[in-house]
């Protein structure tokens, strides 16, 4: 049993290496301990004491010599594998024990220990070594099935940082990656057309650099959020074009944290969205809304030179009919100020929706009689193309609604 148990003292260390390999390393111990455990025996069986001794020593010497190849293992062994130290330990327990043999095997041969205390030792030992053994075969099966899981993990691991790279180089978004210092890492070519800016020249940058000034500080700011432990944040910033005739370029990105190979351990992944033409309509909105404005400042000058003159007219005119044109003068002319009114309203409420979110409702009261009657007077008025009026010659429209103001 000596030969097997020296044979598996020796497998935690050589367990990567293939049981060929371990028995061709062991062979020449093999042959020694079945050597100086076949000389104990016949030393005890041996009828001249001298050549008893002669054995036994050799026997002990065979033992030693072991131990010492046993040495020359553990310094030929990979100190860097897993376990190394637990793996030299056990080896170092057991070959104690068996040095432990020797000892009390040469001490009983001296008469110095007893035979039942030479069989009550060695089954110790033996107990003791078959738990060390067990012990150190099943950790060094955890700790290699540990390793496997680790190595799988990292194979997934660098496959998913391969996936993030193809990821930002053939997006049809602008996308790039940094460190948390801000060092431009990845930089695909759809960002490269649009801010000019080639990929060889991005890498190896600060983005900062790249980015306008009044755009950095938001920029800097999302970053730090995602070192704080953020899954991810956004931020719109301003890329100023290589293009001297082109337009800063606008967008969204959404900043992303993953593991990276930065000396810091973590890369920021950003996926841009190009705002240059929303940042283009929404100036043109603006444009629109000054145009408007200005329009209506304009317009109702002049139409409330109409309506104080239509009116100061129909308060002089001679006939009725008359007094009823210029009231109809005074009505339109008072009906397209509503209208420039209506359209700067508008105007002043897109505005304030865009700024603050908020929705600008009119609340002023109205009188419906005065609305009916005006209706029904430019209704009466009405003619078609051909100067042929729309109202029917037996038709009359009358307004049947309550006498009085009804507010809405």
């Amino acid at each position: 049993a000596v030969p097997m148990l020296v044979a598996l003292n020796n497998c935690p260390l050589w367990i990567n290496r293939g049981m060929g390999s371990l028995l061709k390393r062991l062979w020449p111990m093999l042959l020694l301990t079945m050597s100086y455990v076949f000389t104990a025996w016949v030393a005890q069986v041996t009828p001249r004491q001298r050549i008893g001794w002669t054995l036994v020593v050799t026997s002990f010497l065979g033992q030693v010599v072991c131990a010492f190849d046993q040495v020359n293992i553990l310094l030929a062994a990979d100190r860097n594998a897993m376990a190394y130290t637990f793996k030299v330990s056990a080896v170092i327990v057991k070959e104690l024990i068996f040095l432990s043999y020797g000892v009390v095997y040469l001490g009983s041969a001296a008469g110095l220990f007893s035979p039942s205390f030479e069989q009550f030792y060695y089954t110790i030992g033996d107990a003791l070594l078959k738990i060390v053994q067990a012990g150190a075969l099943i950790m060094v099966r955890n700790w290699e099935e540990i390793a496997e899981l680790q190595n799988a993990l990292q194979r997934k691991v660098e496959l998913g940082k391969a996936d993030i790279s193809r990821l930002i180089s053939h997006a049809s978004a602008p996308c790039f990656a940094m460190t948390h210092a801000g060092i431009v890492t990845a930089w695909n070519g759809h960002l490269a057309r649009v801010s000019g800016v080639p990929e060889g020249a991005a890498l190896g940058m600060t983005i900062f650099s790249l980015v306008a000034e009044e755009s950095r500080s938001g920029l800097r700011t999302a970053m730090e959020a995602c070192g704080a432990g953020l899954s991810s944040s956004a931020v719109q910033i301003s890329m100023s074009s290589v293009a001297t005739d082109s337009p800063p370029v606008q967008m969204l990105l959404t900043l992303i944290v993953h593991l990276g190979e930065t000396s810091s351990g973590a890369t920021i992944t950003a996926i841009g969205q190009d705002l240059t033409e929303v940042a283009a309509m929404k100036a043109m909105q603006e444009r629109k809304t000054q145009i408007t404005a200005l329009l209506g400042h304009e317009l109702r000058s002049p139409l409330h030179g109409i309506m104080g003159l239509s009116g100061s007219m129909s308060e002089g005119a001679s006939n009725a009919m008359q007094k009823r044109q210029l009231s109809m003068i005074k009505g339109c002319a008072a009906r397209l100020l509503d209208l420039v009114t209506n359209i700067m309203e508008m105007a002043k409420a897109e505005k304030l929706e865009q700024e603050t979110g908020g929705q600008l409702i009119d609340r002023r009261p109205v009188n419906i009689m005065d609305i009916v009657d005006e209706v029904i007077g430019m209704t009466e008025m009405a003619v078609d193309k051909n100067g042929r009026r729309l109202l029917g010659e037996h038709v009359m429209m009358v307004n049947n609604m309550c006498i009085g103001k009804l507010p809405m």
